[in-house]
């Protein structure tokens, strides 16, 4: 069974009551929302291969919780559009950018069509990636919105 939030896919020995230590000075921090285990676990696998400080949640009260815990700071949130709870993706997006509205967002979805608001969401400054994806995909996808190489 999974702690209540995976907080650091680095060091899951931190457990679920300890607030984790802040992320390190100039390491890119990346809050990754996805309620699908597989996929949670594929994506901060990739993204921490690549260099990242990953911070994982299964929905979206977890990614509130998760962001309490930094501190109300990330460079950017990953989050698929559709989860349970009544929270999905653009409401995680929405609440996490009032306290802090540079934040870039990446939109994840397995549906096979682009989500209906695509375009809402490029004037939003969100980019939409499609599941599954390839790692490089995502590496690229990541580097590109977070202006690194």
């Amino acid at each position: 069974m999974e702690p209540a939030v995976d907080y650091n896919v680095k060091d899951n020995s931190v457990p679920a009551a300890q607030p984790p230590a802040r992320p390190q000075c100039g390491v890119t921090t990346i809050i990754v929302v996805e309620d699908d285990p597989s996929v949670r676990r594929i994506a901060a696998k990739i993204l921490t291969s690549g260099g990242f400080e990953v911070w994982v949640a299964r929905h979206g009260p977890e990614a509130l919780e998760v962001w309490q815990q930094l501190g109300c700071r990330a460079d950017l949130l990953i989050t698929d559009l559709e989860m349970p709870f009544g929270m999905d993706g653009l409401t995680v997006a929405s609440i996490l950018r009032q306290s802090l509205p540079s934040l870039k967002v990446i939109l994840i979805s397995g549906y096979a069509q682009e989500p209906p608001q695509l375009n809402e969401l490029k004037e939003a400054s969100i980019e939409f990636l499609p599941k599954p994806f390839p790692a490089g995909v995502l590496l690229k996808t990541v580097r590109a919105c977070v202006g690194g190489s």
